[in-house]
Parts: structure tokens; sequence; C-alpha cells
């Protein structure tokens, strides 16, 4: 359909504002562009026709309104109109309209449908009839919401085209319905100096407006939202930031933040750009300016901090900034004090003999000048000739870039050389060493007896006392001396003395010695008068004399230590315990020749070298050699006569009945030897395992052969195992153990709870959650025990710990709330999930959100389920009230008592009785009565009598959410 006519549409965007106590709606209206007679409207489907003529019928208020005319081939569900429109995003809206038939005949029927831009419909109005012209209908849709912030609106015929099918359009309007946008007051930023940095206007709002918005002011801001304020570009002034807090879409409502800001400059300083001094100098720095007071820094070398003048005496190049303060600006100028460093003069000193000359160099500057100047060759330049006839000090100064240091260079001038040299004491044949000091060069003279004549060190070796001369020089200067060597004769060989035998047994000693002398050095390194000698050696002496020279060594002298013979050894020709009339034969053995000996003990010798036995004896024997040296003693032979010994006998370190696993010890009593065992095994002592007949063979001290045997009884163990009907479940987890023991007569259970049971298959109740470790200990009838322990055989697990916060946080809240937010703890949940079985809700989020718009208790339940399958479950009932409204009256009839209308009282929902209170007053503002009951109320009293006319009344009560109320007005109380 195509449309010509003068058309304005005017759309109006409805903006709602409610909250609690204070809500109230405002309509925010914008205009869509008007067509003139001869355009296209866009919205209007191409395909159907339209009316030219303008027509005055066809408007409901102000402009020309939209005029569609259904002709023939116009099939039903044609659609007629397609409108976009702007609507803030995510906030609920209408959409009216207002139509009507354009002429008689066919009367209109429509469908409308709104959608997003998404063609996602939001509202479908199969059915719309519209009255006979004039007579207009509005048409409004329910509530939508849009999350694109455009919606479209269109028209569809219900009524195939023909003669009259015609239908005029006025006053579409959207109404939407958000929160009021409020305008803030003005922000004073203060001052800011104009060389400081750029700072973000947005930062100084403490609402958040959000960064969907634009700057304006008295010039441009950098950086979109932020609102760069730059203060060596930007101008001060007041600026104004204008936001969508509900969307960018044009027809939201807009936020105004202002911010003011303004600038200070600081006072001009200025100071010389650069000075330069020498390190340890000082120079003045001047600055000029208008300030108050100037600072300077760093304080390094300064003689002040504050001024207009300072000292400064750096010990390196250093900025040094002036500043002054306005207003917290700060104006400043920087200078630069160079540092030159000084020069490090040195010189060279010397030592010189009269009259003789020397070179002083010094180094470390560029020109140098030199004092006192009568002895030198120059008094400038870096080398010069000294040439004093006594001890001079001679100053340098050394100057580079301007600056100076002083040297200091000590000529010495001796006298004639101090020569010196060592005299020397030796004994005839022995050399020594000569050394002298002082000179450069040396001879001696005669050069008899020395290694050379030449040089500072001479060794002397002069058959006798001798004096040598000494010539030192050092190039001009000279000087000599005498040296005496000494050569003092060396004492005679001295004789060596004994004091007994040289020769003597191991384990004697003989003393040696000479005569008196000054000191003594033997063979043996012993320096002592005389020594003592315990073995064979040969042994020779020196001695020393007065002047520590030393004698020849004397004769050697021979000393002689002979071994004593090794012990003889007794032999007992048959065994040492002897049973009855028995006897033994005693012989020694000997490894020297011809040997005599000395027998200890009761029995008399048979010889000198064997004995017969007939008691009880211990005997041993030593041999002298033919030296006469004695052997230690021999060994020992202790024999024994006894009777016969009886048979021997069993004993058993314990029972000789145990369980299997165990054993016993179990020994021959008695000296016995060649033991033997039927089982194998050999010795006095054995240990048993098995059960059986054991028989020993053991030979007594007279060899007889006995034997002797136990009984041995191990009694089997029991055979354990056990086994459960569940190892893993919730606490509190009860589960069976069976017991699957054999050869057991009684069991004790430890269930690793701290818990145990005596009982054979027991039942067993875990009240805590963790592994547990279970054993059990079998004992057979024997008194054996076997025991089987499962470690962590028993897995339980706690029920999860739910819990959930909801905001609003009330267990009460109003039907006006759009939703409410849940956040979930699941503390041990592996799985969860929500249930609210009024709204058929179901969720597995952390938070959720659920939408109640029906008053009364909901119940919402959160679950979880552990991995063992452990579920917890907690819920909440949320008390959903209506909203709060508040009706007062403005009359009542208290005069007629026909309990009809009597008392002045509010009707109320959702009102908090225990804070209301309602104040009477008459015209002229005077306090009459007070009452805090709702519903009691006012019977119309004042001081026990009825009064009629119009009193003034405020209330000041609470919601049941705690929101305060205020309300005035008038009640009429009739007679």
């Amino acid at each position: 359909m195509t449309f010509f006519a003068k058309i304005f549409l005017p759309i109006y965007l409805v903006v709602l504002i409610c909250s609690s106590a204070f809500s109230q709606c405002s309509w925010h209206t914008f205009y869509s562009n008007s067509f003139e007679s001869n355009a296209v409207l866009p919205y209007i489907i191409p395909g159907t026709t339209y009316q030219n003529t303008p027509q005055s019928y066809a408007v409901h208020t102000g402009q020309k309104s939209i005029y569609l005319n259904f002709v023939n081939n116009c099939a039903i569900g044609t659609m007629a109109l397609e409108m976009p429109i702007s609507v803030c995003p995510n906030v609920q809206t209408k959409f009216s309209a207002w139509f009507t038939t354009s002429f008689s005949g066919i009367q209109c029927k429509i469908r409308i449908e709104i959608v997003d831009s998404n063609n996602t419909v939001l509202q479908n109005v199969p059915n719309l009839t519209c009255p006979y012209a004039p007579q207009w209908v509005q048409f409004t849709s329910n509530a939508i919401t849009s999350s694109t912030g455009v919606v479209k609106f269109r028209i569809y015929t219900n009524v195939a085209g023909g003669g009259g099918n015609d239908l005029s359009m006025d006053d579409l309007s959207v109404q939407n319905c958000h929160n009021v946008i409020s305008n803030y007051p003005l922000v004073n930023i203060g001052s800011i100096c104009s060389n400081s940095d750029t700072i973000n206007l947005l930062n100084y709002f403490t609402n958040n407006p959000g960064t969907l918005g634009t700057w304006s002011g008295p010039s441009t801001l950098m950086n979109g939202s932020q609102g760069t304020f730059d203060p060596s570009s930007n101008l001060p002034g007041v600026y104004t930031y204008f936001s969508h807090p509900l969307g960018a879409n044009p027809v939201c409502p807009t936020a105004t933040n202002t911010a003011q800001i303004s600038i200070i400059n600081p006072i001009p300083v200025s100071i010389a750009d650069s000075l330069s001094i020498c390190l340890g100098d000082s120079v003045l720095l001047n600055a000029t300016s208008t300030a108050a007071s100037l600072t300077w820094s760093p304080n390094m070398g300064l003689s002040d901090t504050i001024g207009y003048s300072v000292y400064a005496k750096p010990i390196s190049t250093t900025n040094y900034i002036v500043t002054e303060e306005t207003s917290g600006c700060k104006g400043s100028d920087t200078t630069t004090v160079f540092i030159r460093n000084l020069p490090v003069v040195q010189v060279s000193s010397d030592t010189i003999c009269p009259y003789a000359a020397t070179n002083l160099l010094a180094s470390g500057a560029d020109f140098y000048t030199w004092s006192p100047a009568t002895t030198l060759s120059s008094a400038n330049g870096s080398t010069v000739i000294a040439a004093p006839t006594s001890t001079t000090t001679y100053m340098v100064v050394g100057e580079k870039d301007f600056c100076f240091d002083t040297a200091f260079a000590n000529v010495t001038v001796t006298q004639l050389l101090n020569l010196t040299a060592n005299n020397l004491t030796l004994c005839a044949g022995s050399a020594g060493q000569i050394t002298a000091n002082g000179a450069l060069t040396y001879q001696w003279l005669p050069s008899a007896g020395l290694s050379n004549n030449t040089g500072a060190i001479v060794t002397a070796s002069p058959l006798s006392s001798s004096t040598y001369q000494l010539f030192g020089n050092t190039g001009t200067c000279f000087d000599t001396i005498n040296v005496l060597v000494t050569v003092n004769p060396l004492p005679a060989a001295p004789t060596i003395l004994n004091q007994s035998a040289l020769e003597f047994c191991e384990g004697d000693s003989v003393i040696l010695y000479t005569n008196p002398q000054f000191g003594y050095l033997w063979s043996n390194g012993s320096t002592t008068p005389l020594i003592t000698i315990y073995h064979t050696a040969d042994v020779s002496l020196q001695v020393s004399d007065a002047n520590g020279c030393v004698s020849p060594a004397s004769s050697i002298v021979h000393v002689t230590s002979y071994v004593p013979p090794m012990p003889p050894l007794l032999i007992a020709n048959g065994p040492l315990l002897l049973c009855g009339n028995d006897s033994l034969l005693i012989t020694i053995s000997s490894s020297i020749y011809n040997p005599s000996y000395t027998w200890f003990g009761t029995a008399t010798p048979v010889s000198n070298d064997s004995l017969w036995l007939f008691a009880n004896a211990s005997l041993h024997a030593i041999q002298t050699d033919t030296n006469g040296c004695v052997s230690n003693n021999s060994n020992i032979i202790n024999a024994q006569f006894a009777a016969l010994p009886p048979p021997p006998s069993i004993s058993a370190l314990g029972s000789t009945s145990f369980c299997t696993g165990d054993s016993v010890q179990i020994q021959i009593n008695g000296a016995y030897s060649n033991i033997s065992w039927n089982n194998g095994l050999f010795g006095n002592s054995i240990t048993a395992h098995q059960s059986g007949n054991l028989i020993a063979t053991a030979t007594d001290t007279c060899g007889i052969t006995h034997q002797v045997g136990v009984l041995i009884n191990a009694y089997p163990l029991p055979i354990c195992n056990f086994s459960t009907t569940d190892s893993i479940g919730c606490v509190p987890f009860v589960t069976n153990f069976l017991n699957q023991c054999s050869n057991a007569s009684s069991f004790v259970w430890n269930f690793g709870d701290a818990n145990s049971s005596n009982d054979v298959s027991p039942t067993h109740e875990y009240l805590g959650a963790g592994e547990f470790t279970v054993s059990l200990l079998a004992t057979s009838a024997s008194g054996c025990k076997s025991s089987l322990t499962r470690t962590g055989y028993i897995q339980t697990q706690s029920k999860p710990n739910l819990s959930f916060a909801y905001l609003p946080d009330s267990v009460m809240i109003d039907n006006t709330t759009e939703f409410i937010s849940f956040n979930a703890n699941v503390l041990g949940a592996d799985t969860f999930w929500w249930e609210c079985a009024d709204y058929q809700f179901a969720d597995t989020g952390l938070n959720v959100a659920i939408t109640m718009p029906d008053t009364g208790l909901h119940d919402v339940f959160l679950i979880g389920q552990s991995e063992f399958g452990c579920i917890d479950t907690v819920s909440r009932t949320i008390h959903v009230n209506g909203a709060f409204t508040i009706y007062i009256p403005n009359s009542f009839t208290p005069f007629n008592h026909d309990g009809l209308n009597d008392v002045f009282k509010p009707v109320a929902n959702n009102l908090d009785a225990n804070h209301f209170k309602c104040t009477i007053y008459d015209r002229w503002g005077k306090q009459l009565v007070e009452f805090q009951d709702p519903i009691k109320g006012w019977d119309g009293k004042i001081n026990g009598e009825l009064y009629s006319g119009i009193f003034n009344w405020i209330i000041y009560c609470l919601d049941n959410k705690g929101v305060q109320y205020h309300l005035t007005g008038d009640i009429n109380v009739l007679p």
C-alpha cells in the first residue's frame, strides 16, 4: 500500500519511574520525522493503496494521521505497516495507538504484532476491531522488553480488500518505565598549576556516570568520555558531562554532571645557566624573582636553602634548582655548577753525596713553578736539576685549567758512607758468612781464606785468626773498615766409660759416660753426660768446649744384648680329665740346645724333661740357655681326676607346646661333647620349631656315649579373613562385617575409629568422615593368634555443607521485586542444583536469579551431592508480600453510633503496626489528639467529647520493609 498524505507521526516515549515511597512516573516525548504529502512513507509496505487527499476527520489529536486503505487485491494477512521505533534497551516498554474506520462500509479488522530488531515476536494481538468513524478506539500493549534498543510495530489486515476497507491511525506512543535520571550538583575541582600534568575530569564524579557520554565546555577536552584536561592548552571554567546510564539510545534519559576548574600561573624565577669552579672553591648563586621567598635544592654544598643568594660549594658537578611556590604552584629555574678537578702533582725525592746533583721530576699538571730556586737549574718546568750543599726541601706548584696543587721534594745530602760488616768467630776447620752494608760496591783484602774478594757477602774459612780490610763506595761516596775473624782450636776426642758389663741378657742394660765436658753428642742423638743402653748397639761420642767447638768422634764401644730363650712347651700325653685310676705323662719340648728346666707344681719329675701325674695338678716350667738367660713361663697343664659322670638330661627354656611360628630352645645339661640331634643339628643347645620327638646323642667326659629325648608340640595358627557388605558410604555409615576365619574360637575387631567389638560378624556404624583401617585378631582354642589388617578399607564421606544467601536479604519481600538473586556456598558437593516447585525452577549455577511475582510463601531448595552420593539439602522460605499501599478516608460518622464508619483509621497493606503515629490538629495548627494503633484508630473524641468539623492530620509510619512514610491530609468529622 502506498500512502500519499501530509503526515506527522508523533511517537511518545514514556519513562515511568517507580520507587518505594517516592515513586512517580514521568513522560519523556520524542517525535519522529514528519513526511510531506508528496513523500513516500518508508514504513508503508509496498503493494497496498493510499488516500490522495488528507482527511480532516482522520485526526485524533495534533497533525494529520496515517490513512491506510485496504483495497481490492489485499489478501487477509497482508502486512500494511512496519514502523521501527527506538526504545531504551532492557527496559519494560508499552505501546499505545488510536484507530478508527475511515469510511462507512467494511469495518476494519486488524492484527497487531510487536517484534524486536531480530524479528522475535514480543507481543501478538490477533484481532482488533475498529468502530465506525468518527469513533476512535485505543490499543495498549502489554509490557515488553527489548535487548536491542529497537522494536518494530506492525499492522496486518484480517479482512479481504474491498470498498470502504479503510483505516486511520493516530498518536502512536511508546511508554518506557525506568528510574528518573538525576542531574548532579557542580563538582568544584579547584585550581591546578599551568605547568602540572593532565587530569581526567571523569574521575572526580563519585556517582559513576559511566563511559557512554560526551563533554562540553570552554574548550575541547581530549580522550572522549575521560575528559582529559591539559592546563597548558585547555581553558578554565565549567565543563558538563552528558551520559546515558540506561543505554546509548537517544530516546533514553540523559544525566548531567558538571565540573569547575581553574588555573594558577606560578611567578617566574631566573638564574644564570651555569658556573664553573675548582674543586674545593665556592661560588655565589643569585636569583631574581618577585616571589616572597625562594627555596634551593638539593642542599648538598649550599650555605643555605632559602633566600635570593646562596653560596654553593659542591664536590661534583651539580644542578641546583631555585623554586618559588604560590598557592601550591611552583615556578623554578635551574643552574649548573661545573666542578673542575684539581691537578694531582707528584714529585721525586733523592739522596746525594756532598757536591753532587740530582734531577727532580714533577707530573700531574700543565705548568710548574719551583722554590727556592737558588740551587735549582730553573724555577719553571717539569724537570729541574738540584745541587744543594745541605739537605733541602723544594716546593713545586702545578697549574691545570686554572686549578692548582702543591707537592714537595726532599733532597738529602749525606755525609761519608756509614760502612758496616760483622766480625766472625769460627772453630778450626769451619766457615762463616760476613755481610757488609752501606755501599754499592765492596773490596776485601787480603783474599786468603775468603770465598771471593768482592761483593757484600763473603764466606770466610781461614786456618787461624785473621784481620780483613773492607773498602766500600757509592760513586763519589766511600768508606773503609777492618773485620776480625777469630779461629778457635777443637777439643780432643773423648773416651767412653761403662758402669757394668757390656754384654747382658735382654731386659738388663749398661750405663755409658765420659769425663766432664761442656757439651755431649752421642751417636744415638742423646746430649746428656751419661746414657743407658738396653739393646745391642755400636756407640760413639763427640764433646764440645766452652767456645762451642766440637771434638772428633771417640772410639766405638760395642754393646751386646742376648735374647732370652722361648718358653718351653708342656705336652700332655693323654686327656687332661682322667677317670678312676688313670695316669698322665707330661713331657717338655724345647727349641734350644741343651737347656736346663725348672718345674713348678706338685708333681715329682721323672727326668729333666718329663713327669707322671696321678692326682689333680697344675704344672708349668721355665728353661735356661747356655748364656744364662731364662725364658718366660711355659704353658700351664691342668689335670683333673674325677668319678664317672651321670647320664645327660634335657631342659627347655620355655614351653615345649607352642603355636606355629613360635619356637623353644632346648639344651643338654652337663659337660658333654660330640652332641648331635636326630633332626640333623649339632651342639648342646638348639631351637625347635616343629612338632616331634627330638633325641640327642652326647659323649661324657669319660668318653661314654648317651642318648636323651624330649616331645615337642607346635599347634596350628588360625587362618584369618573378612569382608563387608559395603566399604564406601556417607556419614552416618552402617556396614556389616563378615567373618571368614577358620581354626578360631574368639575374635577382636578394631574398626579404625576408636571402636572395637568381640562379635563374630559385627555390624558397625561410622559417625565421622575419612578413611578407616580395619583389623581382625582371631584366637584358636589352643590360644594361637592370627590377625589381618586392611588399610583404608572403609571410606566415608560427610554430607556436603550447603548454605546460601539471597538479595534482597529479608525473608519477606514485596512482589514489585523483579527477581531474587541467590548465591550458593557448596562446600564438599561435586554436583548441586536449585529447585523451586512453585515456579518449576531448576538450575545448576552458583549464582541464580528467580523471578517471584506471586505473593505468598515460596520454598527454594539447594541440593548438593558428593562423589559418594552423599546429599545435603538446605531451603529457605521466601515470603512475598504485595507492595505497600495505604488508604486514608476523608470523612467518618462517629455521632450516629451505627457501627459503620464510626472510627477514623487507615486501610493499609504491609504496614508495620509497631511504627505508626497519627496526630490530629485543628485548623490553626494546635495538636488535639494522637494515636499509635492503626487498627483501633480515632473515635472522634477530644478530651472525651465528640466534635464535628474538618481537622488536619499527619501520619508517620513504616512499611514491613522499614521504609518511612510521611503523609498529610484532612478529615471531616460528620455530625
